[in-house]
């Protein structure tokens, strides 16, 4: 490798290795030429790779420096995520560093491009126009195995923002992730884990089954992607209820790791001195203005917060399965608690006796679920009194019989509750207003068998038939 008309030195190799290895967009010509360079060298080969390893581990390190098609993919893959994904759309991938599109092509694969298309909910309307926002693809420190090189931690968000015509809000959060026991036993592969973060979509457009064919065609890509299983937060309202009924089985990991995890980020900002802080910025950029300041300290408490919970995710691997399940079988009681006592406020107000038969087959039902967590499901919860009593709640949030709602709303004293319309029995009850962590497992292989995969098969089928 020639500079004005003459060889590089040790020194100048270096520097131009450090140089392409901190670009947020990784020029693999360059990186040919330093490759071409380093071929007579043993020193400048080593320079190289171990450029590499401090940035993307020995076993990529081996494939960029000896995998002459490994290194076109990736190069291919940075020309599919470069540009924006539609006219009026965000920026595909900002940031194209080598660390990014490693862990794009180990998590996507080389098709990132087609899962960013099948999440765009432009995709299944025409009724949503783009919000500007800086990259639809955001990937969250990559980690790589420090003895096997494998990827063992990252996060890459998906993230799109839109607006109708008279400016309502949708919004679709994805983020894909590595999880699994990886820390505590190195030797065992990582589960790639889908996380339905969020789809708000504004209520003109809820009656068009586009979340339901988003689900549809993203269960194809995931698949194409070799992802493991989805996650989710089930939440906001009505969530808890609904997502048991489309499949989703207990995140019994998700529980104690996110106890865990809060615990930890708690903690870590607790020790910020953020005086001190303030202090040493002004000390060494003397000219900084008041908003600087404040987005320094912002962004050294987000960092703090991220590695933090990556430290709490190290431990909880490292836990035992019992450790891991106690969290999880206390939060299934308590729902089951909590679902107990929401349902018999709900027959007193509605002037309905404990003693009616339905009403203690439900209660009977609650108290199996204390009794035996382990062997209690969303779904099982759900299905609490799925034979009645059934109750009606008005927009006063006061419950009913069904003769005195209809009764009430003809005298016009209330009227039906629009987040909770028609009959509601003991299951709905218990898991309306509450949250809990799901999952469904996309392959068959998996301790469910495919059974909540089918249930969601057949839910968002049913839903795009209507």
């Amino acid at each position: 490798m020639e500079s004005e008309g003459r060889e590089l030195t040790a020194e100048e190799f270096s520097e131009k290795t450090n140089e392409l290895f901190g670009s947020q967009d990784f020029d693999f010509a360059a990186f040919d030429t330093l490759l071409a360079a380093a071929e007579p060298s043993a020193e400048y080969r080593e320079t190289l790779d171990e450029g590499l390893k401090k940035k993307v581990g020995v076993k990529f390190s081996r494939l960029l420096m000896e995998n002459r098609e490994y290194r076109a993919g990736l190069a291919e893959l940075k020309g599919s995520l470069t540009g924006k994904l539609e006219e009026d759309g965000p920026e595909i991938l900002a940031e194209k560093s080598l660390e990014n599109l490693v862990s794009l092509q180990e998590m996507l694969g080389p098709d990132a491009r087609k899962m960013v298309e099948t999440i765009n909910l432009r995709s299944y309307t025409d009724k949503l126009k783009h919000r500007e926002t800086t990259s639809a693809l955001t990937v969250r420190y990559p980690t790589f195995h420090e003895e096997t090189g494998e990827l063992i931690d990252a996060g890459i968000d998906v993230n799109m923002y839109y607006e109708t015509e008279d400016g309502a809000e949708a919004i679709i959060k994805r983020q894909f992730l590595i999880r699994g026991d990886a820390f505590a036993q190195p030797d065992e592969k990582p589960k790639k884990v889908v996380h339905h973060e969020l789809i708000k979509l504004p209520d003109s457009l809820k009656q068009y089954g586009i979340a339901a064919n988003l689900t549809s065609e993203s269960l194809k890509q995931y698949d194409e992607a070799g992802c493991d299983e989805i996650v989710l937060h089930a939440d906001i309202d009505m969530g808890g209820y609904t997502w048991a009924t489309y499949g989703y089985g207990w995140d019994e990991a998700a529980v104690g790791q996110m106890h865990l995890e809060d615990q930890e980020k708690k903690k870590a900002l607790s020790q910020f001195d953020e005086n001190k802080f303030k202090e040493n910025l002004l000390n060494k950029e003397p000219k900084l203005t008041p908003q600087k300041i404040k987005e320094r300290v912002s962004a050294e408490q987000r960092r703090l917060v991220d590695k933090a919970g990556y430290e709490a995710r190290k431990r909880f691997a490292k836990m035992s399965p019992q450790e891991k399940l106690k969290t999880h079988h206390e939060r299934v009681k308590e729902l089951a608690a909590k679902g107990l006592e929401k349902f018999s406020k709900a027959l007193a107000e509605a002037g309905l006796p404990e003693s009616d038969p339905q009403a203690q087959a439900a209660i009977r039902e609650f108290q199996d679920a204390l009794a035996n967590p382990e062997s209690i499901t969303p779904q099982t919860l759900a299905a609490v009194g799925r034979g009645g009593p059934f109750l009606y709640q008005g927009k006063s949030k006061k419950w009913y019989t069904k003769e005195n709602f209809e009764a009430a709303v003809a005298a016009g004293t209330d009227s039906e509750n629009p987040s909770l319309k028609g009959p509601t029995h003991a299951g709905k009850i218990s898991l309306t207003n509450e949250h809990w962590f799901g999952r469904i497992e996309l392959k068959a292989s998996g301790a469910q068998q495919g059974k909540n995969r089918t249930i969601l098969e057949r839910k968002i089928s049913r839903s795009t038939e209507q």
